[in-house]
């Protein structure tokens, strides 16, 4: 697919429907696939942005940025970074003007929506009370279908209060899925990632370790998700504390003693090695 080079591109005239998370994951599995090309530079150069979100590089932030558009095109998700990155390196009237040419650029959108809400999130003198209770209900005024109302709340207020059941999880991504490839890719590691805490993998066991085999990207927390499906944690050790206690009442001879011990063992642990280090010490 071509990237996107209009705000009002991002609200698509039609919508992917899926009908099960079982089938919903393993189609977005294979689209990642096979927009890897683009979704690795674009990954590698998110994980640069945030770290210099976070670490007050607000310069080098925007630069990066407009990179990340220029390789992948719009999407929702680099819209939400820029009004924020504008809120903190700028002010509020930084990111409202940015958020005015959205909403002129793109009116009764998709991404005219969201900007107006995130843009008012961000105001220092709204709760996240009252911020909920003014967004909801506007949302269910909205003449759209219940898969981009359930997007919207998902985007606007998380995943804790608009993604608690299978249909809502297919309907977030269903929309994600129409919209731009990072925002099918956030959309489908999110959703992975809440049927991991809900500890519910072997309901969809086939797709969840389909989509763990085949996605090939860098991205610490796919690499988590891998572990948690693929690798079988009964094999491992379980940690002896006895050189940590004795560590801690001053015993540092018995402490070194567990330590070399635990060390000797076939899996070593990286603690009995800092734990002997510091008794050396």
């Amino acid at each position: 697919t071509k990237p996107i080079e209009r705000i009002i591109d991002l609200d698509p005239s039609y919508y992917f429907s899926l009908t099960n998370l079982e089938t919903a994951v393993i189609w977005a599995a294979e689209v990642m696939v096979r927009m890897k090309s683009v979704l690795m530079p674009a990954l590698s150069l998110l994980d640069l942005y945030e770290k210099a979100f976070v670490s007050g590089n607000y310069d080098q932030a925007t630069s990066l940025l407009d990179k990340i558009e220029a390789h992948t095109g719009l999407s929702i998700i680099t819209m939400e970074s820029r009004i924020s990155l504008l809120h903190r390196s700028k002010g509020l009237e930084a990111q409202k003007e940015y958020t005015k040419l959205i909403t002129e650029a793109a009116s009764r959108t998709i991404p005219s929506f969201i900007a107006f809400y995130t843009s008012q999130r961000n105001e220092d003198n709204i709760s996240l009370e009252r911020y909920g209770d003014r967004l909801i209900p506007h949302i269910e005024k909205q003449r759209v279908s219940k898969e981009v109302k359930t997007f919207l709340q998902n985007r606007l207020m998380g995943s804790a209060t608009s993604l608690r059941t299978d249909d809502q999880l297919v309907a977030s991504l269903s929309v994600a899925l129409s919209l731009s490839v990072l925002d099918a890719y956030e959309a489908l590691i999110e959703t992975l990632q809440i049927v991991a805490q809900r500890r519910e993998i072997p309901a969809i066991d086939v797709a969840f370790h389909h989509a763990m085999i085949v996605i090939t990207l860098p991205d610490w927390r796919l690499d988590k998700l891998k572990l948690m499906a693929l690798v079988k944690t009964t094999t491992l050790c379980v940690q002896n504390l006895a050189g940590a206690d004795a560590m801690l009442r001053g015993e540092y001879d018995f402490a070194a003693l567990n330590a070399v011990e635990e060390l000797a063992h076939d899996c070593p642990d990286v603690d009995s090695l800092s734990l002997l280090s510091n008794c050396l010490l």
